[in-house]
């Protein structure tokens, strides 16, 4: 629900200035939903990569190391700092790579990535030593999920026109933020519990990262675009094809 909110006071925040400047006559909203909902729901579905990728070893990884594998509670603390230190690194080289090889190939490589280490990550916790689980969240966390994230920054905004860039970038990260990544650690606790093992949530974040793949696949590179000046626009004669 957090996310949801925060899509939803994205959308009145970029709407009220307008409103009350008088500058506009119609909302982006609207207008965003009424005009560019294919593109709205690719980059919504796209999103839920990242979600993946991230909600599985920061939250329900720390329950599942310590509820089920009967660890102590700080190894996934730990496991959690050392990944997101290196995010350091890799998140701006992630970001570079997507502007010399494009976007899109990064970001579904990142998407392949989550989907081949499903499986192995949870094999890798069941392994019950410490650093082979630091090193199974790193690879989730750190190297997938920012494979994801360096592209997804730039490549979001490219996909909308600026009267409706920040409603559609902040409607598709949220609501899927919602949608996958608040419900996931439920969903796959809920899961485990049923039926005893890891194979199902496993399953699920595959899936999910196949959902994902198919709405990247829509999406346009869009690295010759400037947002400075009079540089080429996103409209509807360089939209991605319907």
């Amino acid at each position: 629900m957090t996310g949801a909110q925060a899509g939803r006071a994205a959308v009145d925040t970029r709407v009220r200035p307008d409103q009350e400047q008088g500058e506009r006559t119609s909302t982006p909203a609207p207008d965003l939903v009424r005009n560019e909902p294919r593109t709205l729901l690719r980059c919504l579905l796209t999103d839920i990569g990242p979600n993946v990728a991230a909600y599985v070893p920061t939250v329900y990884a720390l329950t599942y190391i310590e509820d089920d594998l009967g660890m102590a509670a700080g190894v996934g603390t730990i496991g959690l700092l050392i990944a997101n230190s290196l995010k350091v690194v890799t998140l701006p080289l992630s970001g570079a790579l997507s502007d010399r090889w494009g976007r899109k190939p990064v970001f579904a490589s990142g998407a392949v990535l989550c989907a081949l280490l499903a499986f192995l990550f949870f094999w890798l916790l069941d392994t019950g030593h410490s650093w082979v689980v630091w090193s199974a969240m790193t690879l989730m966390l750190t190297f997938a999920n920012d494979l994801m994230l360096g592209a997804q920054a730039a490549m979001l905004p490219e996909q909308f026109g600026s009267h409706v860039r920040y409603t559609g970038v902040a409607a598709s990260r949220e609501f899927a933020a919602a949608i996958a990544g608040g419900t996931l650690p439920f969903i796959a606790a809920a899961l485990t519990a049923v039926t005893g093992g890891t194979w199902a949530p496993s399953t699920l974040m595959i899936f999910l990262c196949v959902l994902s793949l198919i709405g990247v696949s829509g999406l346009r590179d869009g690295r010759e675009l400037s947002f400075v000046g009079e540089g080429p626009r996103l409209d509807k004669e360089t939209a991605p094809a319907t």
